[in-house]
């Protein structure tokens, strides 16, 4: 027997996130548009309409205020969720400083090409950088590590990522990191653009949460 699904209308959907990158097997970096807010217990959807007339013609405006975000979310089922980070845009310029600090790194392990790996290491083995975020008590941690792999013992620098003070590092290998760090050099405004796209996966929901001044 097939099982009947209930119908799924526009006001149901809650937040839409979409992988914008993964930094390791176990962790994403996400965009997300959360579709609601809640103030004074009551909620709020990001799509709002306003009929009025404008002399004898009813017209209608159409506002959305969805929130957005970045997210750096672990996938394992196992691990804890409020390992998660919820990056907003007023944490841009910290996260720009993050992302400047993984740069700086990068370049003394790739320009000092007459270096051996383990040199390199002593050199950069102590620039770790601590950021909290404005909202909430988010905070990332990263820094520099070897990592050493197989029989062969084979080397590679990268960085250990701990999030929200919690000791459960994720190892992000180098070209990662600075992939990372040029989402994070971007300005506010592009994180703004990307969440926004993220809202053409929605139909239009005209007619949607009206508000009729033309009876007043």
């Amino acid at each position: 027997m097939k099982k009947e699904m209930c119908e799924i209308v526009h006001n149901d959907y809650n937040k839409i996130t979409s992988c914008m990158m993964w930094l390791g097997p176990r962790l994403r970096l996400n965009i997300n548009a959360r579709l609601w807010s809640s103030s004074n217990d009551k909620s709020y959807n990001y799509h709002t309409e306003v009929m009025y007339l404008s002399g004898k013609v009813p017209l209608i405006n159409m506002n959305l205020t969805p929130h957005i975000y970045y997210s750096i979310d672990p996938v394992d089922s196992s691990l804890k969720n409020d390992l998660s980070v919820r990056i907003n845009t007023i944490d841009m310029p910290t996260m720009q400083r993050m992302a400047n600090k993984i740069l700086d790194i990068a370049n003394i392990v790739f320009i000092n090409r007459d270096l051996n790996i383990d040199d390199a290491y002593d050199r950069i083995k102590n620039m770790h950088c601590s950021v909290g975020l404005y909202t909430g008590n988010f905070s990332i941690e990263i820094e520099p590590t070897m990592n050493v792999i197989g029989i062969a013992r084979d080397k590679s620098i990268g960085f250990n990522i701990m999030l929200n003070g919690i000791d459960e590092p994720f190892f992000i290998d180098m070209n990662t990191a600075i992939n990372m760090a040029s989402i994070f050099n971007q300005s506010a405004s592009y994180m703004i653009m990307m969440g926004q796209m993220l809202l053409l996966n929605l139909r239009a929901p005209y007619g949607t949460n009206l508000i009729d001044f033309t009876n007043r």
